[in-house]
């Protein structure tokens, strides 16, 4: 293993992907910046409570600090965590705030929220809800729990369903009651469709990385990639045919080929 793949595991390991059209000085100033930002921020955070964690999660093959701070607040009622990203000194930051009265084990919601912590910086959200609630134990949150595809679209429509419910018992119209069935409707026909893509997804990187757990490689893709590793039939081409020009790709194939 020479320099640059010993880098490319290293960073992997620790959670640091590669961006997107990012070029590989841009990615190792990245991490260089990164590791130092981190630092200085956890020591002015820690007098406001945050604390930190060594987590390990062999399903990712990561070993990673994370920084948690146990707080309810801006918490909506139906989250158990979330994930924040600050920009300090133009690097960004995560940290990972957790509620007091958790509905679900603490290991379970550090791998979910671990996700959207490598992710900082994709900017992609049509998986992202998938890859995250696949880390769950239970069949119903791995199937259900990405139904909304961002916390904003889930606000959006439980202030819609409640504006709906009030109309409808102010009026009782068959016309309220047609919009509450077709929009929930609609909500799990797309649920169906991105499950099955993703899903395909997954199997087809299990074929072609057959000791590794897929969604250690799915967790680096893109939205579109996603898409086109489920229906591309040589897909197992498509996971080198931008290696010589993408850090990104360097990163999956140096760490797990």
């Amino acid at each position: 293993m020479n320099q640059e793949q010993s880098f490319f595991y290293r960073t992997r390991k620790e959670g640091i992907l590669s961006i997107p059209g990012e070029s590989f000085s841009c990615f190792a100033k990245r991490v260089e910046n990164l590791a130092e930002n981190r630092r200085v921020f956890y020591q002015k955070e820690k007098s406001n409570g945050m604390t930190s964690m060594d987590f390990y999660d062999d399903k990712l093959k990561i070993h990673k600090t994370l920084f948690l701070l146990e707080s309810s607040k801006n918490l909506k009622i139906w989250e158990a965590a979330a994930t924040w990203t600050i920009e300090q000194e133009k690097t960004l930051l995560s940290y990972i705030q957790i509620k007091k009265h958790k509905r679900v084990s603490l290991d379970e919601i550090l791998k979910h929220e671990l996700i959207h912590e490598m992710r900082q910086g994709f900017e992609e959200n049509v998986f992202e809800e998938f890859l995250a609630y696949k880390t769950s134990t239970s069949f119903l949150r791995r199937w259900f729990g990405p139904i909304f595809l961002s916390s904003k679209e889930s606000l959006f429509f439980v202030v819609f369903f409640y504006l709906l419910l009030i109309v409808f018992f102010i009026t009782d119209s068959d016309l309220i009651s047609l919009s509450v069935y077709v929009s929930v409707g609609l909500l799990f026909i797309r649920l169906a469709v991105l499950q099955y893509v993703f899903c395909r997804c997954l199997k087809k990187i299990s074929r072609i990385f057959q000791d590794i757990d897929s969604l250690a490689i799915a967790v680096c893709l893109t939205d579109r990639e996603i898409v086109k590793v489920a229906f591309n039939k040589k897909a197992s081409d498509f996971f080198t045919i931008n290696y010589e020009n993408s850090p990104r790709w360097q990163q999956i194939l140096d760490t797990f080929t």
